[in-house]
């Protein structure tokens, strides 16, 4: 507990490290998916479903969190259920 006490006073303080934002696409420009994100193509996320081994309905919903999870976890990643860039870079999927 004097730990967590100790990092909400650094946050409270100023003196926390800043927090290292997920981008909004990757260095090959593919979009960052996330549940409940808004104007990502279709197209894309049907991309993405393919390879956790989900149905590709288009559509980021609990599954594929959840299949994103687990493909993160198994590949030593924080498993956030994002696709960013190291997620997309991970599943080696062709540009």
């Amino acid at each position: 507990m004097v730990t967590f006490r100790s990092k909400v006073a650094e946050i409270l303080s100023g003196i926390a490290p800043a927090v290292i934002l997920i981008p909004s696409k990757s260095d090959d420009g593919r979009m960052t998916l996330r549940r409940g994100g808004q104007g990502m193509p279709r197209e894309l996320i049907m991309e993405l479903q393919k390879n956790p081994g989900i149905p590709a309905d288009g559509d980021f919903g609990p599954k594929t969190e959840a299949a994103v999870r687990a493909f993160q976890r198994e590949n030593g990643m924080v498993p956030d259920g994002i696709a960013g860039p190291k997620t997309w870079l991970a599943l080696k999927v062709p540009v």
